[in-house]
């Protein structure tokens, strides 16, 4: 039986990885994509099209109707007995499974000793890892995402900076990995439109972990999740592909972004030349790359701001919230998740139906306890808030119009639209180019198969 190393690599079509194949033919994806099985993947959660939700089915074989994951920071508890995702299956057929960084992959579970290695996602809310050593890496990955909302952050958290450089042996961070590092904190200070890239970087030094982690267990199957090149398409696509807009992006800011999908895309092809490395010493391993939708251009819309919600408790604060009656849930801009006590619940609902920010009211969900706000809204000129009659500023509700690097909204986005890609060191053969359609719930059969058939 061959192991799999599953790559999944966010939200890349194969549009995206055509691009890169022509554009870099000398590339370790470009010499190896011949011979590689394709599926055009596809997703049927089409009312609720984002990554936590597809991933989701993905994982558990079902689409989202069943499942019902549509938040992060959901309890899923009863979601894993009924769903489980494929994984668990795996571990308790007696294969062995190491996990770096899938989609609600937190907390750690009781039994994470039994894997070869279980680091949780990016939205995790505590650094737990297994094995320990590898919670500094995860709690300086943790304070940085939370740092980084919309824009990324222009200072790095002192102290766990500092203990983040004292494990880098320990981690294994490579010696190319620090050289790039360093390059990147050069070039931004010349370039400070390229401090973006430091989102890039965070996917570069977690894969090394990943990576040594891997050699050193060598599990039956291992994964490993990476955003870097989805982060990069949604600012991006318009810089790269200008000929697919209608009204295409001013040519000075095509020239300054132009590449940065590219360049995103060369480190996936290092992470992948790294793995095909591996498969020459273990040459009974699959390496799979897999996303769980794609992304297509929208449009080119200049703004300068974004409306984010710096503090948290503040906002709830105004509300009459105090702060041991709420916790907060992972989420990613510009959604912003918690759980309110039983208290407060209808009356944070009532609330938020009657706030208007900029004459517009907030939108929001609800499921029991667990509310989801969505901010985000562009280049407000009139920031007054309206509640009870009263009229108040945002910095009352801990609220703020964010100057975004980029100056662009989103110029892509998701559609149902993924890849599956499987290289086996084994063949020799070139595949031909038509690719069948996969729906991504069966990718979880297909791994379960693979192995317990």
């Amino acid at each position: 039986m061959q192991n799999i190393i599953l790559i999944e690599a966010n939200e890349i079509p194969f549009s995206i990885i055509e691009y890169f194949i022509k554009k870099a033919p000398q590339s370790s994806l470009a010499a190896h994509y011949p011979f590689m099985k394709k599926w055009i993947t596809t997703t049927n959660d089409l009312q609720h099209l984002s990554p936590w939700v597809t991933w989701s089915s993905l994982h558990r074989g079902t689409s989202s109707e069943n499942h019902g994951i549509y938040q992060l920071g959901q309890d899923l508890t009863n979601t894993d007995k009924t769903y489980p995702p494929f994984w668990n299956v795996l571990l308790e057929k007696g294969i062995s499974v190491g996990l770096f960084g899938l989609m609600h992959s937190y907390p750690l579970p009781k039994n994470a000793n039994e894997y070869a290695f279980y680091i949780p996602d990016a939205f995790a809310q505590t650094p737990d890892c297994f094995p320990e050593f590898v919670e500094i890496f995860q709690d300086f990955s943790l304070t940085m995402v939370r740092k980084s909302k919309r824009t990324v952050g222009k200072t790095l958290p002192k102290n766990l900076t500092i203990d983040l450089l004292k494990s880098i042996h320990k981690l294994r961070i490579s010696p190319n990995t620090l050289a790039a590092l360093a390059q990147q904190i050069i070039t931004e200070r010349v370039h400070s439109h390229k401090r973006g890239r430091r989102r890039i970087f965070h996917s570069v030094l977690s894969f090394d972990v990943f990576f040594q982690l891997l050699k050193k267990t060598r599990p039956q199957f291992a994964a490993y999740f990476t955003n870097h090149v989805a982060s990069c398409m949604h600012r991006y696509w318009a810089a790269t592909f200008p000929e697919q807009f209608k009204e295409p992006p001013e040519a000075q800011w095509q020239k300054r972004y132009s590449n940065e999908i590219f360049f995103a895309m060369q480190y996936l092809d290092r992470f992948f030349q790294r793995l095909v490395s591996y498969t020459k010493a273990h040459p009974n391993t699959l390496i799979w790359i897999a996303s769980s939708m794609g992304q297509k251009a929208t449009q080119v819309q200049k703004i300068q701001t974004e409306l984010v919600c710096e503090d948290m408790q503040k906002f709830l604060k105004f509300f009459g919230i105090s702060k041991n009656e709420w916790e907060e849930k992972p989420a990613m801009h510009p959604q912003y998740n918690f759980q309110v006590s039983s208290e407060k619940q209808d009356r944070l609902e009532k609330c938020l139906e009657e706030i208007k920010i900029a004459k517009s009211k907030v939108s929001f969900t609800r499921q029991g306890s667990f509310f989801s706000i969505t901010l985000g809204q562009a280049d407000l000129k009139n920031t007054s808030v309206l509640f009870e009659g009263k009229t108040f500023n945002l910095e009352a509700l801990g609220l703020s119009n964010k100057k975004i690097d980029e100056g662009t909204l989103a110029t892509a986005y998701h559609t149902p639209e993924g890849i599956l890609l499987q290289y086996d060191p084994q063949q020799k053969t070139r595949k031909e180019k038509q690719r069948d359609v996969l729906p991504i719930t069966e990718i979880s059969q297909q791994i379960l198969n693979h192995y317990c058939a």
